[in-house]
């Protein structure tokens, strides 16, 4: 690290803090891979930037933020936007390549993987964190092969996967096999092949204060979505999804703990070939 960048460091105001709840444990969550969000509006973008930047003291400290496509990198008020608003004042960008490069030579790389032939250009690189914004828009072959790309030969640095998402979209039924079905909110699992530990923090509209306190009628137009996007959206119900007979569904309403049957209890079994 430059001699010139070390003090200005130790007394440097933070670039960005997260709110306190499901992001503050989001931002210090040390798992190896770390899923955020559920419902719209709960601080999932903001969360990624502020986690992209935990470790650019260190000087080759590399990271990677990724959308699906280029265009939703750069719309109104994206990832690119609000990086603006954060690091502006003390990094360096190149919209050439949309990287940030920090006073410490840390970088923050912005990239996009519209198909599955667009993994191969990441292809060599090597990033300790590795980010994907809205993740149910990947499919699970790029999320996987991607995140193979997560690595790092420099001592001191800690590698990280982490997501943000909704439900819904083409990558719903992966994302949630992967990060809901098999662990409860905030519980760390460890994966059975790779050894590696994996978490899904919740987060909802109510959590991210900043956003209620600027748009509190945001939640009102949630509630007028159309189902079952209401649901989705306002709740981060992963049960609900488009085109199901059911979409009234929800797992806190209609089911209960498992119980033991008597007997005598009549048992029905019914099946929607058109589902199956």
């Amino acid at each position: 690290m430059p001699a010139t960048v070390k003090p200005v460091l130790e007394t440097a105001k933070p670039l960005w803090e997260p709110q306190e709840g499901p992001q503050t444990v989001f931002f210090y969550s040390e798992e190896d891979e770390v899923g955020y969000g559920g419902a719209a509006g709960g601080g999932k973008s903001d969360g990624l930037l502020g986690a992209s930047v935990r470790q650019i003291s260190h000087p080759m400290y590399r990271a990677l933020i990724l959308r699906r496509t280029l265009r939703e990198l750069k719309k109104a008020d994206g990832l690119i936007d609000k990086s603006h608003r954060l690091f502006s004042k003390v990094a360096r960008w190149n919209g050439e390549d949309n990287t940030y490069t920090f006073p410490t030579g840390a970088r923050l790389d912005f990239g996009y993987c519209d198909s599955d032939r667009d993994v191969y250009q990441f292809q060599g690189s090597g990033y300790a964190f590795i980010g994907f914004d809205e993740c149910t828009r990947f499919s699970e072959f790029q999320y996987k092969t991607i995140s193979g790309y997560c690595r790092s030969i420099y001592p001191g640095l800690t590698k990280m996967i982490r997501s943000g998402t909704n439900p819904g979209n083409v990558g719903h039924a992966w994302y949630k096999k992967r990060f809901i079905d098999c662990m409860a909110p905030y519980e760390v699992v460890r994966d059975p092949k790779s050894g590696l530990t994996r978490q899904f923090i919740p987060a909802k509209v109510r959590d991210n204060k900043i956003l209620m306190e600027r748009d509190p009628d945001y939640i009102k137009r949630l509630e007028g979505l159309p189902e079952p996007w209401r649901t989705a959206l306002l709740f981060g119900n992963w049960d609900i999804f488009m085109g199901q007979a059911f979409p009234e569904w929800s797992w806190d309403t209609h089911t209960c703990e498992p119980f033991e049957l008597e007997s005598w209890f009549p048992r029905l079994l019914c099946i929607d070939w058109g589902y199956t």
